[in-house]
């Protein structure tokens, strides 16, 4: 089975009655195998890319809200300036 050009496994059919017709129909179900687990890599891949934007959106969140309350809950009087 071959991805992006390169082998990722080998898928072997073994049978007393396989006919040298029947090498087109087992090679496009080898590709449709490697299609599938291709499409389940990436799957995957984007299921841990969405996992960790949640975490780094939840981090973001909870920094945003503790410095809001650092500026709303402050004991002297702060205040943001930029130089523009």
């Amino acid at each position: 089975m071959i991805i992006d050009g390169r082998v990722i496994a080998v898928f072997a059919l073994l049978s007393k009655t396989l006919a040298e017709e029947d090498v087109p129909a087992v090679t496009a179900f080898a590709n449709q195998l490697a299609a599938t687990w291709h499409k389940a890599q990436l799957y995957d891949l984007a299921q841990n890319e969405i996992a960790e934007r949640k975490q780094a959106e939840a981090e973001l969140r909870e920094s945003e809200e503790q410095f809001r309350n650092a500026m709303d809950y402050a004991a002297i009087g702060m205040a943001l300036v930029a130089l523009d």
